[in-house]
């Protein structure tokens, strides 16, 4: 009886019912204009504003094409060293082959400051978890035995500085539309 309790407790706390994204529409003005994402129908969603083309899943899960959603649990990334060389070893998806991890500043801009748990826009990036992801800018105030780390975005609520500084961290990988050098 107790193991089917301890079961049923588990399963009750970790539901995703419980842990629904929640939106102040009426008290924030959301961040994301109508109109200002395109979903391509193949794993991908081009950003209009900003003239980016994001995976609509982050690295490790898998586009569905049938349900137009990310299948999957996302790769861990404990390094920015380890999350570099990923995102460098794998820059072709579909026809394009110039894939990368964004900057903070591109990475900032999936953040839908009226929403939170996650902080992005479910209607696009709907399998997107509250969790941290890495950008490639270096964060010069943290360097850890002489070695620069990486700056990043907690969704949970869009913070440029997780609470939770051990937490796991994620990719999800960006090209530009047009080759400019102020997006590399």
């Amino acid at each position: 009886m107790k193991t089917v309790l301890k079961t049923l407790a588990i399963f009750l706390f970790c539901s995703p019912i419980l842990f629904a994204q929640e939106c102040k529409l009426e008290q924030i003005t959301p961040s994301h204009k109508s109109g200002r994402y395109l979903d391509n129908q193949d794993g991908t969603i081009t950003d209009i504003e900003n003239a980016l083309m994001w995976h609509k899943c982050s690295v490790g899960q898998t586009f569905d094409e049938e349900s137009n959603d990310c299948l999957g649990e996302p790769t861990i990334f404990d390094t920015w060293a380890s999350a570099l060389v990923y995102a460098d070893e794998n820059r072709t998806y579909g026809e394009f082959d110039n894939w990368r991890m964004p900057n903070i500043t591109q990475l900032s801009s999936l953040v839908e400051r009226a929403c939170f748990d996650p902080a992005i826009s479910l209607a696009y990036f709907r399998s997107t978890p509250s969790a941290v992801y890495w950008s490639t800018t270096p964060d010069r105030t943290l360097i850890s035995d002489g070695r620069f780390k990486g700056r990043v975005i907690d969704f949970t609520d869009g913070a440029e500085f997780p609470r939770d500084v051990t937490s796991h961290k994620l990719i999800r990988m960006v090209r530009p539309l047009v080759n400019d050098p102020q997006q590399l």
